[in-house]
């Protein structure tokens, strides 16, 4: 994922959308799940390795 500010974001599979709350959630590289403003994320492409929620 790439930021507002440039900032990228090495993801785990695909991050998903949750319309409802305005969030992205995601898990990092180590697995750790994340969240983040869908609003401040410029592009989204899926992560080279896949993490099963």
């Amino acid at each position: 994922m790439t930021t507002r500010t440039g900032e990228i974001i090495e993801t785990q599979g695909k991050p998903e959308v949750d319309s409802a709350t305005g969030m992205t959630k995601y898990a990092d590289v180590y697995g750790y799940h994340r969240v983040i403003k869908t609003s401040e994320i410029v592009q989204t492409t899926e992560g080279a390795s896949k993490l099963d929620w």
